[in-house]
């Protein structure tokens, strides 16, 4: 009897599953789609945070390490705890970079506390998220334009008009030479200008001729009605 019973006794523990020396939580981890980020969408250079959720609804405290990565490059790591029936958001700093990104976390090294200084190795389901992927264009550098503010006939000078109607009504061929001889006499003009002003503090003469001098529209015209009376004088002679 007592040897029917010892083969009983060991034909039970060879057919019983084995049990796990860590114990398997489904309920606790990582939720599979769930990293965010503190900026959305965003750019090259731009310091932003990349977030997740740890989730415990056992009731012992969680504590592991989490790890963030962009595709198999460990952008950080950070130990953490959650304590039991409860979640807790986890982030690390990242400066994005251009290029196509695929982000995403897991977490090790899970353990449940059960007393002072004893703690129960947790074997995770939902230890890793699903990737998140961003495309980051390179960053361009503008050049900024400087805005030229160009003369308007609202803030054009009454020379300035001037000209322009004599310019645009005038046939080449005169204006150009036309031009020419009002260069050398804009020159003669702001010569003579410099000299009279010092001068003008002397005498009433050179005061009157500065002011001439000055006015490009009675300077110019007088000239043209210089001009306009040597032609008619000169063609009443030779008519």
């Amino acid at each position: 009897m007592a040897r029917r019973s010892f083969l009983i006794f060991l034909i039970l523990i060879l057919f019983s599953p084995i049990s796990k020396i860590e114990a398997e939580a489904t309920n606790v981890g990582l939720i599979p789609g769930n990293i965010w980020y503190s900026k959305d969408p965003f750019e090259e250079r731009d310091k932003i945070k990349i977030y997740t959720l740890v989730f415990n609804s056992d009731e012992r405290e969680l504590s592991g390490v989490i790890s963030f990565f962009d595709k198999d490059v460990l952008l950080g790591k950070k130990n953490f705890k959650v304590a039991g029936a409860s979640s807790k958001d986890l982030s690390i700093d990242w400066t994005a970079t251009a290029g196509k990104h695929v982000i995403k976390a897991t977490i090790e090294d899970t353990k449940f506390f059960i007393s002072t200084g004893e703690y129960e190795d947790v074997y995770l389901t939902n230890r890793e998220t699903i990737p998140s992927r961003r495309t980051v264009s390179k960053e361009i550098a503008l050049t900024k334009q400087v805005e030229v503010k160009k003369e308007t006939p609202e803030n054009e000078s009454n020379d300035v008009k001037i000209q322009n109607f004599i310019l645009d009504t005038t046939p080449t061929f005169i204006t150009e030479p036309v031009l020419k001889i009002i260069d050398k006499l804009e020159s003669w003009r702001e010569e003579k200008l410099t000299s009279s002003e010092n001068k003008a503090k002397e005498m009433k003469v050179y005061k009157i001729w500065q002011l001439f001098l000055q006015s490009i529209i009675v300077f110019y015209g007088t000239i043209l009605i210089i001009v306009f009376c040597v032609i008619r004088y000169l063609l009443n002679k030779i008519l």
